[in-house]
C-alpha cells in the first residue's frame, strides 16, 4: 500500500514532506523532537525513520 500512498501524496501534494515512520518507538521519538519548544523536525534520520 505504501507507493500507493506515495504516489497519491506526488500526484497531489507534490512538494509535501513526508516522513515514513516504520516503528512506534520512531514515531513517539519524531513526535517528542517535534513538540519540543524551539525545535523543528529533526532532519537527521533515525532508525525507522525515512525523509521523502
Amino acid at each position: 500500500m505504501a507507493p500507493r500512498v506515495r504516489q497519491l501524496i506526488a500526484g497531489h501534494a507534490g512538494d509535501a514532506q513526508v516522513v515514513v515512520l516504520r516503528s512506534r518507538h520512531a514515531a513517539r521519538r519524531y513526535v517528542a523532537g517535534v513538540a519540543t519548544p524551539g525545535s523543528a523536525a529533526s532532519p537527521a534520520v533515525a532508525a525507522g525513520e525515512e525523509h521523502h
